[in-house]
């Protein structure tokens, strides 16, 4: 019989109740500090294992291009700079011909 989805294994669970009385046992809180303080490298491994290896973010923005544009237009202009105006005179002849 297996397992529900997302519950511990029974051993991973026995073990981590057995690390958190070890742990209050030891000190708690205050031992950690006392490690902080004599072994730096020690506690910095033990805060490695902490911190995720990756971070994943989906980050969506909305902007508006020509606002963004038009604002950056003032901002040089308010500093007596120009914005170079590269925009052809004359459309661009397409490359495609017709049969």
């Amino acid at each position: 019989m297996s397992r529900k989805v997302g519950t511990q294994n029974a051993i991973t669970k026995n073990m981590k109740d057995v690390l958190e009385l070890a742990f209050n046992r030891s000190g708690g809180v205050d031992y950690l500090c006392r490690v902080a303080e004599n072994d730096p490298k020690t506690f910095c491994a033990l805060l490695s294992r902490l911190v995720p290896n990756t971070v994943q973010l989906d980050v969506k923005v909305a902007m508006d291009l020509g606002l963004a544009m038009r604002e950056s237009q003032q901002n040089l202009e308010r500093l007596n700079q120009k914005i170079i105006d590269v925009t052809p005179a004359k459309p661009a002849k397409s490359l495609i011909t017709k049969e």
